[in-house]
């Protein structure tokens, strides 16, 4: 499956967020062209068969060192790694999708955080299944600055 950049990853160290939203630098987003809303839509189409497909753990552990965020030896649900336009928005499973998102509290995070995050995609793919939405404006939002385009929704 091939994927789509909406901009080339620029630096691998040095990484820092700015309130919500991930570095561009390190993580501008990208998708699989070929997971259309009807494959994405489709009863099935499953998260799990994108997830883990084209980054190894190692590759991984990198995406948490560049952005210098310790990640937590007993992950209860404060961090993880997160694929900035969702798997179920078509989002691939690359280095340049990934970020570190923490919650509130966190390593200093004080911003929303992947919680509030993945309630965005679950709306936003119900948006473009419905047909409400189109998917490459959905992929935009969640990609570009999704946490003002969820503040504009009402925060569902």
């Amino acid at each position: 499956m091939a994927a789509t950049h909406w901009g080339r990853v620029t630096k691998t160290t040095g990484c820092r967020v700015s309130g919500p939203l991930p570095d561009v630098a390190c993580t501008p987003g990208n998708i699989i062209p070929g997971n259309t809303r009807e494959v994405l839509c489709a009863p099935s189409f499953r998260t799990n068969s994108v997830r883990d497909s084209a980054t190894s753990h190692a590759e991984k552990m990198l995406v948490y060192e560049s952005y210098s965020i310790p990640h937590p030896p007993n992950n209860r649900g404060i961090s993880h790694l997160d694929h900035l336009v969702s798997l179920e928005l078509g989002g691939a499973d690359t280095a340049a999708n990934l970020w570190h998102e923490c919650s509130p509290g966190y390593a200093g995070w004080v911003a929303a955080g992947f919680r509030e995050k993945d309630r965005f995609e679950n709306y936003l793919h119900r948006q473009v299944c419905s047909g409400t939405l189109p998917l490459a404006e959905a992929q935009f939002e969640i990609a570009t600055d999704w946490f003002s385009y969820w503040v504009a929704a009402g925060r569902p």
